[in-house]
């Protein structure tokens, strides 16, 4: 018998860290609070918006994504803090 280990048969919401690159999510909600909270608002990541992770750096760590037309590089501690969801749009 074999298991699937897959992460999105695990669990309907995710953290942005889990997400392979080219996956494309809904944001569902933040985790995280004070300045980095309203910096990720700042940058555009709100509920409801559509990202990307577009590749990770060598290492891993950080992680890249694309908000509409625009790149953002975020550290995957903080990529942890952002709950996310399958784009039911994508599919």
């Amino acid at each position: 018998m074999t298991v699937n280990t897959s992460l999105k048969n695990l669990s309907k919401y995710l953290s942005l860290n889990d997400i392979l690159p080219g996956e494309l999510v809904l944001i569902r909600r933040h985790n995280a609070t004070g300045a980095v909270r309203q910096r990720f608002l700042d940058l555009g990541l709100m509920p409801n918006a559509k990202v990307q992770v577009v590749r990770a750096a060598p290492l891993n760590d950080p992680i890249e994504l694309r908000l509409g037309a625009t790149d953002i590089t975020l550290r995957r501690r903080e990529a942890a803090t952002i709950e996310v969801c399958e784009d039911a749009n994508d599919q």
